[in-house]
């Protein structure tokens, strides 16, 4: 299920040690279990289409904010005439069978199709989820969404875009049923790394392109020094474990004497003339780049 509420990769595995029980603070100490831990990450890129492109994209979110209002639709009059749930496996089986017929879902991509099916199913479940909460107060009922609220479509898979790189901080996207894309390649996806997802949305009049992918799994290293915890304070800088106290340099208050010798020299100094204007700026290199003269 490529949209699934949880988190791909291997979970932390854990080890309790009985005879570790802290007993004194009614705590558990859990040791962690070192494994190679597969990383996935997101990458925003800005894209670049031209007129033609543009229009395709915009009728793709107006075909996906379409099946989520409907697929919203259906699940809320059979919850409340027949107190029956359809699931995402029937909407979706229904869905393709419209697509046949209707050449207006037939210019969407078949797995762009499928996302907003996903999304209905992860809103019911979050609203069933508040609703067994007694804490919660107002569960929130799923929304109808317009075109100006839907503003994103998914590719849940790589075989639906692709990306090749064209010079340096450039490159082409590749979407189904849209073509390629420029876009401002500024941060490369590793050669390693296996593409999963693309998220295209719109945002500020500009289009995005969200690539998620994977690294390769990430050898634990083992040899790296104790950590150490750093305490910041306001007496000391900052106190180490070991008993050392950093004194606070106070740049500030050493500077504040000059500080006031230079402002008062600005007062006196006539209006109008650039002498003040040099005068404050050099009041200010005292005070710090971001701090601005006192007044008293």
């Amino acid at each position: 299920m490529p949209f699934s509420n949880h988190p791909a990769g291997k979970s932390p595995s854990f080890e309790v040690e009985d005879e570790r029980r802290n007993f004194y603070r009614g705590e558990i100490v859990v040791t962690p279990t070192p494994y190679n831990e597969t990383m996935k990450r997101t990458a925003k890129y800005r894209m670049y289409p031209n007129k033609t492109q543009e229009r395709t994209l915009s009728d793709t979110l107006a075909v996906c904010c379409s099946i989520y209002n409907t697929c919203l639709e259906q699940r809320k009059m059979l919850l409340g005439d027949r107190n029956k749930r359809i699931t995402r496996i029937e909407q979706q089986n229904q869905l393709t069978e419209a697509a046949r017929e209707d050449p207006y879902l037939k210019r969407v991509h078949s797995q762009v199709r499928q996302d907003p099916t996903f999304r209905v199913q992860r809103a019911f479940d979050a609203f069933f989820r508040r609703l067994a909460d007694p804490r919660c107060k107002n569960p929130g009922y799923p929304r109808f969404k317009s075109r100006r609220r839907y503003d994103s479509f998914t590719y849940p898979q790589a075989t639906g875009f692709d990306i090749r790189t064209t010079r340096k901080r450039h490159a082409k996207l590749r979407l189904g049923k849209t073509g390629s894309i420029n876009i401002r390649y500024h941060r490369p996806v590793p050669e390693d790394a296996t593409l999963k997802t693309c998220t295209v949305r719109r945002k500020n009049g500009g289009w995005y392109a969200c690539l998620t992918y994977e690294i390769p799994d990430v050898p634990v290293r083992d040899d790296l020094p104790e950590p150490v915890g750093i305490d910041v304070g306001l007496e000391n800088l900052f106190a180490l474990p070991n008993g050392h106290l950093q004194e606070n340099p106070r740049h500030y208050r050493e500077a504040e004497d000059r500080l006031g010798i230079e402002q008062r020299k600005t007062r006196r100094m006539r209006q109008g003339v650039k002498q003040p204007e040099q005068a404050t700026t050099q009041s200010g290199n005292f005070a710090g780049e971001d701090r601005q003269p006192a007044t008293r």
